[in-house]
């Protein structure tokens, strides 16, 4: 539970910051662990509900999460949530920053920030399948 809430404190920080970018660097791994876990929606709209504080694109952002985790779901419906997952996550994610930075596509996307997203998507992906599979042996 306290990842969860540390999770969720990072989200709120990391919008709150004055970046000329988009950090989807914690919700997107969070969502993933959430669904990976099969934790209750409440903290997947409270994720959602945190990152859209600071902008005016609250059904935009509605509509991505919601594809985000439904496509997660398919996905552990097939594969197993553990470290090998993260092949298969990171490049979602990179997908689905992508898609919410669309605009910025057309003119020049900044590779800082994809780079500062891409960084966290892998280290918070292992950090959070490592938290799972350590809970799942304490457990046992």
């Amino acid at each position: 539970m306290t990842v969860i809430i540390i999770s969720l404190i990072l989200i709120f920080i990391g919008n709150s910051l004055p970046l000329n970018g988009i950090l989807m660097g914690v919700i997107l791994p969070f969502i993933t662990f959430i669904i990976g876990k099969r934790r209750s929606l409440f903290f997947i709209f409270l994720a959602w509900i945190l990152f859209s504080l600071q902008t005016d694109k609250y059904s935009f952002n509605l509509l991505v999460i919601a594809l985000f985790g439904f496509l997660n779901f398919l996905l552990f419906c097939y594969v197993e949530y553990d470290r090998k997952s993260i092949f298969y996550l990171v490049p979602l994610d990179i997908g689905f920053y992508l898609l919410i930075v669309y605009k910025s596509l057309y003119i020049r996307i900044n590779i800082k920030y994809l780079i500062i997203n891409i960084i966290s998507f892998f280290i918070l992906n292992y950090f959070y399948t490592s938290r799972k599979n350590k809970r799942k042996i304490d457990e046992a």
